[in-house]
């Protein structure tokens, strides 16, 4: 068995061969002061293998590797500290000193020349000569090998993957997200899911991006983030839809199975020609101008041509248009499954449907830029989310593989698994969509919701009065944050309980999309070519160029280019990003209906743009 001398040394012994003449004994004793040869034929010490600089014998080649600085570590500076091998000759202390120093003991060298190995297979074959005795301290279970495997599973652990689990527990969308270095009662929550697991899939999340939480209000920089990549279990306590069939030329002796991955049941009885880009826009404008039932059957057509379409873009309307939603994490959970090969049940497919119903019927809509422009002084923020130097249990930045202890540093244990277990997958939840990618705009703002959600459930945002009148309780005193998802969307989840289970889903459902289910806002210059059919008509452009013509900047022409900017601008503000909901936190939206920009929309485009928008679906309904 090859030990750990002859593993540190194999390359050397590979390239030169060995002399075993006794004559080189002789001739290495007169040798000239200088520092030992590398050479392991021709000299009895040599530089340590692990590189720490010190010369040592064969004999004392282990006991020096165990101690080594270098397999520690770290290397001392004081030659003091350097460590010194066993006694095994009553002068091998004197020996490797004088080596350090750079001089000459000629009758050391000598006397180790006649050392002998005894039967240890931990010695090297050229120190087994005649005397096994002074080889038996020599400690065969501590050498080179033992510290280098140490040290390799301790660097293994440093650069290994951070545990983490998101799971499904039922057909109600209920999720949980549990992470290795959370506390006790989460690993038992955790071990309660591995005994009832159904499904489970495993994804490698690499590049992970940090959020900082700025004092200033400025917006956040993302960089990546210098840890451990993160190895996420997707499970769940239901299995995946699945057909299970018998070929057809199965033997009577034997039964051969076969099983596909099976298309979801149809929601839709018939088919529009809309595309899949047509449907998404229509739902997103459906949902921004609070028409939750043409929402749902869009959606129903949407899930039938493309069920990963929709439930990614659930979560990135929910956030831009209305208020983040309590079941916000089982949409990225789907989302994830599904990218696995997830096969949804009919439960979870309706409980999407609700929360489209539930999306499009709230009446609030949150914005980030009410957040940069926050009264908060620098100084206030700094005492909410901390600044980092003088309150380390506040950190300045989090991400993805940040623990829970970490999210919510000033909570208890106990609080920690319970009160705030919702709030901590909702904010991984969050980043786990922002880490599946997408638009920038997208992507940029999961990361600021998320930065903003995490400072509201630590209480670094007052609930908006405006939340407390509406709702059931007297005053804001009695709201938190982690409450609001769930109030503000409570009537219409009982609503869409009895409109789109027994309405849609239980009856023969949605025969086919009609004109009214279809937004006209949605046939936007996103997914069509009505800017470009508006620009071609000669009227439609030369009245656009007189009535734009005195909006122009000074020294600038007006051409076709500017013209197309100023259209999309037009369609955007008057037709495709009209929200009609009420700011979250209070804020105002101006107000523009006499301003140029809008007569213009009016009198010139306002008409040619409806008629092209519904000979556009037309087309494709019938």
């Amino acid at each position: 068995m090859m030990n750990a001398y002859d593993s540190l040394m194999s390359k050397s012994r590979s390239t030169k061969k060995r002399r075993r003449d006794n004559n080189n004994s002789a001739s290495a004793s007169t040798t000239s002061s200088s520092l030992p040869s590398n050479n392991f034929g021709g000299s009895r010490f040599f530089a340590c293998p692990a590189g720490c600089g010190v010369h040592v014998s064969e004999v004392d080649v282990n006991a020096h590797l165990d101690s080594c600085p270098q397999l520690n570590g770290s290397c001392s500076n004081n030659e003091g500290d350097r460590p010194r091998g066993k006694d095994h000759s009553g002068h091998a202390n004197e020996i490797k000193e004088s080596i350090d120093e750079g001089t000459n003991n000629t009758t050391n060298n000598l006397t180790h020349s006649q050392a002998a190995i005894s039967d240890n297979n931990s010695l090297p074959r050229s120190a087994a000569k005649a005397n096994p005795k002074k080889c038996t301290n020599t400690n065969p279970t501590s050498n080179a090998f033992q510290h280098m495997m140490k040290k390799s599973a301790q660097v293994h652990s440093n650069n290994s993957n951070i545990q983490q689990r998101f799971h499904l527990h039922n057909n109600e969308g209920m999720v949980s997200w549990t992470c290795e270095d959370d506390n006790k009662e989460a690993d038992d929550v955790r071990a309660k899911q591995d005994s009832d697991i159904q499904w489970s899939a495993t994804i490698i999340l690499k590049k992970v991006k940090t959020i900082n939480l700025r004092e200033d209000g400025e917006k956040q920089q993302q960089q990546p983030v210098q840890e451990r990549s993160i190895e996420l279990t997707v499970s769940s306590s239901m299995s995946s839809f699945s057909t299970t069939h018998q070929s057809p030329q199965q033997s009577s002796s034997s039964t051969t199975t076969t099983t596909t991955k099976p298309k979801l049941p149809r929601l839709v009885q018939r088919h529009s020609r809309l595309s899949i880009s047509h449907l998404k826009s229509c739902l997103q404008k459906s949902i921004r101008r609070r028409a939750p039932l043409p929402a749902v059957r869009v959606a129903m057509e949407l899930a039938d041509k493309s069920w990963t379409d929709l439930i990614r873009r659930l979560p990135i309307i929910i956030l831009e248009d209305s208020t983040l939603h309590p079941d916000f994490s089982l949409l990225a959970w789907l989302m994830i499954a599904d990218s696995k090969g997830y096969v949804p049940s009919k439960e979870l497919i309706v409980r999407v449907l609700q929360i489209v119903f539930e999306m499009a019927s709230c009446p609030w809509q949150d914005g980030i830029e009410e957040h940069s422009n926050d009264d908060c002084s620098g100084s206030q923020m700094k005492d909410r989310i901390g600044s980092g130097s003088g309150d380390d249990s506040k950190p300045t930045s989090f991400s993805l593989s940040s623990s829970s202890s970490t999210l919510f540093p000033t909570q208890q244990q106990k609080e920690q698994s319970t009160v705030n277990a919702l709030e901590i997958t909702t904010i991984r939840a969050m980043l786990l969509r922002a880490q599946y990618g997408g638009m920038k705009c997208d992507v940029d703002m999961l990361h600021s919701f998320s930065k903003i959600w995490l400072q509201r459930f630590r209480g670094a945002y007052a609930v908006p009065t405006t939340i407390a009148s509406t709702s059931a309780l007297s005053t804001n005193d009695d709201l938190n944050w982690n409450c609001i998802p769930s109030l503000i969307h409570a009537k219409a989840r009982q609503e869409s309980q009895r409109l789109v289970t027994t309405s849609m889903i239980n009856t023969p459902g949605v025969v086919a999309l009609t004109t009214n289910d279809v937004c006209p806002a949605g046939i936007d210059f996103h997914c069509s070519q009505v800017v470009e059919h508006l620009l071609s008509r000669p009227d439609v452009y030369s009245c656009l160029r007189e009535r734009l013509n005195p909006l122009l900047p000074p020294k600038s022409v007006t051409n076709r280019d500017w013209i197309t900017s100023k259209v999309k601008t037009l369609i955007w503000n008057y037709s495709s990003g009209i929200n009609r909901r009420r700011s979250l936190m209070g804020s105002t939206k101006r107000s523009d209906c006499d301003s140029v920009l809008k007569r213009i929309w009016d009198d010139v485009l306002s008409l040619p743009f409806d008629d092209y928008v519904k000979k556009f679906v037309k087309d494709r309904l019938y």
